[in-house]
Formats: C-alpha cells, structure tokens, sequence
C-alpha cells in the first residue's frame, strides 16, 4: 500500500461514488474498484458499505480514513516545507588544508559555522598543496583553503577560487644568527645560510624554496620536518633558518627566536578557498564556501598573519 492509494482511497470516501471519484482521479472506474478491492483484502476489512446508493463508510473504514487523513497531510508538510529558510541545511564535507594559512583560517571560521550550521559536519585533511588541488581535482575533498602561490593558469581553469585572506612568509631565526640584525630579507641574503624546509606527505613544502633557489643565493637544506614545533626547536637552537608562515611564528614563537620579514613581493601571499568548478554543488557546499569567503570574518585575525607594516624585525 502507498500513498496513491491511500489518496484513492480518500477521494472514495469523500465523494460516496466509485464513478465520481474515478472522474476526478482521472483513472477508469474498473482500476479504482479493484485498488479499493486489493486494499481492503490487505487491511483484512471492507472500507464501505452502500445505503441510498451512496457509499458509507464503515466503522473499521472511518478508522482507516482518520489513520489515512494524518498520513496524506504529513506527506503534503514533507514536501511542502521550506527547509532553506528554516535552516536544516544538513551533510557532511570534506575540507582541505593546506600548510601555508589553511590551519589558521579554518580554525578561526570553524567555530562560527559550526554555530550557524550545526547539522554540517566537516572532516579535514592536512596534505600539500599539489596533492590538495588533485583531490578537490578528483572531488575525494568538497574545498580547501589554500596559498594561491601554488595556483598554476590551468588550476584558474579547472576551480573557481575565492579569495579570503592575505599572509605574509618570514625567515624565523635564532637571535645568535647574523640576518636576525636586519630588518627585512632579499633572497640574496640568505647565500650560504642552512635552511630548514618544512615537508609534509613526502613532498617539500618548499613555501619560498623555488624563489630562493632561482636566486643568486646558494642555500643548503640541513634538514626537512612536518612537524613545526621540530623545526622552531631547530632554529632556536641555530641549527639553521626556517622560512614559515607568519600565523606559525605568531603562536610557536619563543623569546630566543626572531622572525625577520621579506622585501620580496612572493613573501606576500594570498589565501583562497578553492572548489571544483560544477554548476550542481551540493547545499551543504554551498553555504560553507559563501560563509567562509565573506572576509569581514577574517578581519580581526589579519593581526595574526600579517607582519606589521613596520619594516622592524618581530
């Protein structure tokens, strides 16, 4: 039994007559016989008797039609309600984060979407920047934020992209360093430093590392880690230097190390939420790249991914 013929079953009812309700049902009047004739017999009790030519119910059919009643007006709310503007915007999304400023932004956002969309849940997965763009590619993750330093012409192509933050790259140091005497970096002054590369999933991060060595300056790698506390122990103890986001100094840093900012335009970096392009995204999707690509949530935490203006070493 269905909803078809429990809606059958109730324009018989109302209208007393098989003919009528055939009319009105648009089916013949035969077919409505034997639905009503395979219900009753499934039910296990005759819905009607005849009086005046009329059909009435009986006391088991005027159960059955109350039951019927309830059911057919909680189906019609089911497909009637407005779930947008009520807000049960419900899924699950996989959300990608890139080591650059990912952490710090979804950090930031998470708590106020969760808040405005609670029956959204979100798994994250931490990868490199190649490897996150092949799987929002490949939709294994739904967006991810990532440094749009790392978006080539074709990826333009392939996502659409929103632009949510910007964020600076420093050379984190230890104060017994000579560059940590001077206010801003060239590339050219790190010749002949021991860089520290943070590395992650086997691939290297690099942040600066193609820049630099495109350079004049001649680096050597002394170590790779994906581990960041690793590498600010690293460079405390002047092991070498660490080029980090500016967030990752902003809440690792200790008192022994400096963090000197860049003079080169590639330190200045712009984050982005970035998707598949596809005209069919689901809801959930949807709400989650226009809340989180609204900057004014950014605002008060700029302070943590931008060095100051000032041109003096933090």
């Amino acid at each position: 039994m269905d909803i078809r013929q429990l809606n059958y079953f109730v324009q018989v009812a109302d209208l007393g007559n098989y003919s009528k309700a055939a009319q009105k049902l648009f089916i013949s009047q035969p077919a409505l016989s034997k639905t009503i004739k395979n219900m009753e017999e499934e039910m296990g009790f005759p819905f009607f008797y005849i009086h005046h030519k009329r059909l009435h119910l009986t006391d088991a059919g005027r159960s059955f039609y109350d039951n019927a009643m309830h059911v057919l007006n909680d189906f019609e709310t089911l497909l009637s309600f407005d779930y947008k503007e009520n807000g049960t915007i419900s899924g699950h999304l996989n959300i990608g984060l890139s080591a650059a400023a990912g952490p710090a932004l979804f950090a930031h956002i998470s708590p106020k979407f969760s808040a405005a969309y609670p029956l959204i849940d979100i798994s994250l997965i931490e990868k490199d920047s190649s490897i996150i763009k092949e799987q929002v590619f490949n939709r294994n993750i739904d967006a991810a934020f990532v440094d749009m330093y790392y978006l080539t012409k074709e990826d333009m192509s392939l996502f659409d992209v929103y632009e949510v933050a910007e964020s600076d790259l420093v050379a984190v140091m230890s104060m017994e360093n000579p560059l940590s005497k001077k206010d801003q970096l060239s590339f050219n002054d790190l010749d002949g430093s021991e860089i520290i590369f943070f590395q992650s999933d086997g691939v290297s991060f690099g942040l600066l590392s193609d820049d630099i060595k495109s350079s004049k300056s001649k680096i050597k790698t002394v170590m790779s880690s994906s581990q960041w506390h690793l590498i600010f122990d690293l460079a405390e103890a002047d092991y070498g230097i660490t080029i980090a986001p500016y967030y990752i100094y902003d809440k690792l840093h200790s008192s022994k190390l400096v963090a000197v900012p860049f003079s080169e335009p590639s330190s200045k970096r712009t984050i982005a939420l970035i998707t598949r392009k596809d005209d069919n995204l689901p809801r959930a999707l949807k709400v989650f790249l226009e809340f989180s690509s609204n900057k004014e949530l950014y605002k008060d935490l700029i302070y943590h991914l931008k060095v100051s203006d000032k041109t003096d070493k933090i």
